[in-house]
């Protein structure tokens, strides 16, 4: 696939974004953003060059990858209308026919993953979910995540949202559940080194078998002993005690949902 591919961001996304189509021999033509010291330093690690103001586009093959949170997502749609850029952006949360009221091509190239500074991403088997205004912006995304090794499939807006909603689920709210354990750890000076087996014990069982079938502890047990137990454990932490009922209240009868 031949075409230009400008990236406006400097963040975690925008970093490894480019890194991953610049290993798999995508040329990037710049690298824009209002950050120009992550933006020098990120354009250098691709290759490219660092642009204060978004050019006109090279020509109708021209790709703009919004690589930027999603609450400014829509402002610089609006920003970049007119320039002549087919604009794309990797948001689970925002609907495409939010944007096509600005007149331009546009597309959504959404990699299901949590982007950070600690750990490289492996875009081969990545799902990356497509969506575009018409065939030919599908078709450039389909070659791009095709180049990247990335599972692709094509998603509208409102799967795309609930795959996001369950992302937040099997992600960020379980991360934050390592937060509290961490929490309720250190009441009692252990490391929280002590669950890290656990952890990745667990996500292992599940790229092999559905959470259902995983799933242990004492709500499945109906362990009603162990969770009063917990539950006077809590009794200092309203907070934490309120999840834990509402959690076990679902693990105690999953099949109602």
């Amino acid at each position: 696939m031949s075409c230009h591919i400008g990236i406006v961001g400097s963040g975690n996304l925008a970093s490894h974004l480019s890194q991953g189509l610049a290993d798999a021999g995508l040329k990037l033509s710049f690298i824009h953003s209002r950050n120009s010291r992550k933006g020098k330093s990120l354009a250098r690690r691709a290759g490219t060059g660092f642009l204060k103001d978004v050019p006109q586009a090279a020509g109708t093959d021209s790709l703009l990858f919004i690589c930027t949170s999603d609450q400014s997502i829509e402002s610089l749609f609006k920003t970049y209308t007119g320039k002549g850029y087919t604009l794309i952006h990797c948001s689970g949360m925002v609907s495409m026919p939010d944007l096509r009221n600005h007149g331009q091509p546009t597309g959504v190239f959404y990699p299901v993953q949590s982007f950070s500074e600690l750990l490289p991403v492996v875009w081969k088997d990545l799902p990356v979910c497509l969506e575009g205004s018409d065939a030919g912006v599908l078709r450039s995304l389909k070659s791009i995540a095709h180049q990247l090794g990335c599972k692709q499939k094509v998603l509208n807006s409102r799967q795309r949202a609930y795959l996001h909603l369950a992302a937040v689920f099997a992600n960020n709210f379980s991360n934050a559940h390592y937060m509290m354990a961490e929490s309720i750890l250190k009441e009692m000076n252990l490391p929280f080194n002590l669950l890290r087996p656990l952890i990745l014990q667990t996500a292992l069982k599940i790229q092999q078998a559905s959470p259902r079938e995983v799933q242990t502890g004492p709500a499945r047990r109906h362990d009603m002993k162990s969770i009063r137990s917990h539950l006077e454990l809590l009794s200092h932490h309203p907070e934490k005690k309120k999840i834990y009922k509402a959690l076990t209240a679902y693990l105690l009868h999953p099949d109602n949902d």
